[in-house]
């Protein structure tokens, strides 16, 4: 996976949403226990994102957006919501 690959060199500057898109990659690519664990890295960043400014009330939506996808493969019902999201 190209995208993939590429993410994984960027998250060295700890971007949340690098997280996230790598999270996605692997949830399309099937590989959910590596989804999963790059998910909870975007988690963990954007909330530390949000703690070290409040002002940053974005950082807490998109922590929200990532724990939906997080509880969606937890339940099976990851498809349906990245099918949703890519409208």
């Amino acid at each position: 996976m190209g995208l993939a690959k590429e993410l994984v060199g960027l998250s060295e500057d700890e971007n949340p949403h690098t997280f996230f898109e790598l999270g996605c990659c692997h949830t399309i690519a099937g590989d959910l226990a590596a989804a999963s664990a790059s998910l909870r890295e975007a988690i963990q960043h954007f909330q530390s994102s949000y703690d070290e400014m409040p002002a940053r009330k974005w950082a807490i939506k998109e922590r929200s957006l990532v724990e939906e996808l997080l509880e969606a493969i937890a339940d099976g019902t990851h498809a349906g919501l990245l099918s949703q999201v890519a409208r």
